[in-house]
């Protein structure tokens, strides 16, 4: 095995000559793919002036020095553009859609109630979905907010747990053997 399997860095073999390059290379790769942000998901060609180190995911159907590169991870190093074909489970800020997505296999999705945790977030679902009456969801055996802060003592906090209401087994919910939050 010349690469490691999941970010595919390249290993420094034995006696390999010019062992820096392929150490610049995994330097490269790890500088690009962590902590993976991008600027957007909708360029189907490169821009006419891109900075080093800028990021995108290439947009189907992809043209011109991207032709060919639909849905990989497009990073200006180095005066070029790298490409890295996503792997399942990968993901990525979108700063031009200021939320969060995620590689399913196959194709770039945002993250259901991501949008926008940097700032002021309209939504947030952790673990559930965040909708507009709910904007916060959390799916959680318990959970602890902080409510205030105290000079000496630090937050104060408020711990919630999850009510579940006993019914007796006479009652039609007992007999169906139902605990209610």
């Amino acid at each position: 095995m010349q690469t490691s399997p999941n970010l595919a860095l390249p290993y420094i073999m034995p006696l390999q000559a010019q062992s820096h390059v392929t150490h610049n290379e995994a330097i490269r790769r790890l500088d690009c793919l962590t902590r993976l942000a991008v600027i957007d998901r909708t360029r189907t060609e490169p821009p006419p002036a891109p900075a080093d180190g800028d990021r995108h995911i290439v947009a189907a159907p992809a043209t011109g020095a991207w032709e060919g590169r639909d849905g990989a991870v497009a990073a200006f190093q180095d005066g070029a553009w790298a490409f890295y074909a996503p792997a399942e489970g990968w993901t990525a800020w979108c700063t031009g859609e200021t939320g969060w997505l995620h590689f399913d296999g196959s194709d770039w999705q945002q993250h259901a109630g991501s949008g926008g945790l940097p700032g002021n977030p309209d939504q947030l679902g952790i673990n559930a979905t965040a909708d507009s009456v709910n904007r916060l969801a959390v799916g959680s055996d318990a959970s602890l907010f902080p409510t205030t802060v105290r000079a000496t003592t630090g937050w104060s906090s408020t711990r919630r747990k999850p009510r579940t209401r006993q019914v007796s087994s006479s009652s039609p919910a007992g007999r169906a053997g139902r605990n209610w939050a």
